[in-house]
């Protein structure tokens, strides 16, 4: 496991230094961990040269024809900017006898690392930004609860601070030693440097498991054809039916797909902070002509914490309150804070709300209990506050 950071120069010359004392000499460099051949123990240097160069064309010959006329050894690279050269010779001539020149060359790699933290900064604020706008003029509780906002928020801000902490330690690394070499003192190649490489194992650690979840639950959230189920086979609670609704002369809409169309169908989906979630719908009209059509659409969920249902209820009659989310539950834009909200006690529910848009023919209803959260929308010409009992149950 590599202890050190590949930009701190003085202290990966070190480490490698010491373990060729015990006989492993590095074959290839890694961030996280690297390679070593086993071998007589005997005093080895290394030095660590900044370059840039095109990682296609590799390390410009000239600079590693310099090193070579100096009794070094090109090995491998730290990084695509780092090179790392290699002698045992002990008489061999150190490749920067002019702090001040070498200071220049390293002042290149500390405005690199400078840029990279800016960009690190500037990310992390527009996370903050976007974060902050979502809360304010989205419906948060419903955003994150029930997609998969949450674990893609959670590794964006895991990552990006880790980053950002990690350029500003780089950068400023790299430009303590330009200081030194500027003031004429040379790199003395042997300080002391991390014992251990546990927290660097640690963070990658983190930031790989993150990442899984969260590849995890976008792949569990993707719609899918296959997944739809019929009304009546839903897992945990029973839907109300849109004939109870309707009454005796509703008829389903006919299908040449039945028992499953994409106007009548039930299907599950999950996420992180929900794995239980259904979507019901349910289309019909009212007999005898069949030309009057109703629909109803039920979002049933069971947070993964209980607390979390009531305040997620509210954000969905919210949500559904702006009658933009598709081409059936569509109104004009100035009809959207028309509505008529009612709260009602009901026995078993911690929250229950009827909202309903005068003249408009949309109906909703939000309910919270029991750890669960549940929204209807309706367009009919029943009345879901006749139907409370049913919604709870």
């Amino acid at each position: 496991l590599t202890p050190v950071d590949p930009y701190d120069i003085q202290g990966l010359e070190s480490w490698l230094q010491d373990l060729a004392l015990r006989g492993l000499y590095l074959k290839n460099f890694r961030p996280l961990f690297c390679t070593f051949q086993r071998g007589t123990p005997k005093a080895v240097r290394y030095r660590v040269d900044y370059c840039k160069y095109s990682i296609l064309d590799g390390p410009p010959q000239d600079l590693l024809d310099l090193y070579r006329d100096f009794g070094w050894t090109y090995l491998c690279s730290a990084i695509p900017t780092l090179l790392i050269f290699q002698t045992d010779d002990p008489q061999a001539e150190e490749p920067h006898t002019d702090p001040s020149l070498q200071g220049e060359l390293l002042a290149k790699l500390a405005r690199k690392l400078r840029n990279q933290f800016i960009t690190w900064l500037a990310e992390l604020v527009f996370l903050v930004a976007a974060t902050a706008a979502l809360m304010l003029f989205s419906s948060p509780i419903q955003v994150l609860v029930v997609n998969s906002s949450f674990p893609l928020l959670a590794f964006n801000f895991f990552f990006i601070p880790s980053e950002l902490v990690a350029a500003f330690r780089e950068w400023r690394g790299v430009t303590r030693l330009v200081r030194q070499l500027d003031d004429g003192t040379p790199l003395t190649h042997q300080v002391r440097y991390p014992g251990h490489a546990l927290h660097r194992l640690i963070g990658f650690a983190a930031q790989v498991s993150l990442l899984c979840l969260l590849l995890f639950f976008l792949a569990s959230t993707l719609p899918s054809d296959a997944g739809l189920l019929p009304v009546t086979e839903t897992d945990g609670f029973t839907p109300i039916s849109l004939s109870t609704v309707e009454g005796a002369e509703y008829r389903p809409e006919p299908s040449g797909f039945e028992p499953v169309d994409y106007a009548n169908f039930a299907r599950h989906n999950s996420s992180l902070l929900c794995p239980d979630q259904w979507q019901v719908v349910q289309t019909g009209s009212l007999a005898p002509d069949g030309q009057d059509w109703v629909r109803m659409e039920i979002h049933w969920y069971r947070p993964l914490f209980s607390p979390l249902a009531q305040p997620l209820a509210e954000d969905l009659l919210n949500k559904y309150r702006r009658l933009s989310s598709d081409i059936w539950w569509t109104a004009p834009e100035e009809t959207w804070d028309s509505w008529r909200v009612t709260e009602y006690a009901v026995d078993g529910l911690d929250w229950c709300a009827v909202a309903v848009q005068p003249g408009g023919g949309f109906q909703l209803a939000a309910l919270s209990g029991n750890g669960r959260a549940v929204c209807v929308q309706y367009t009919g010409h029943g009345d879901l506050s006749d139907h409370l009992d049913e919604l709870a149950g």
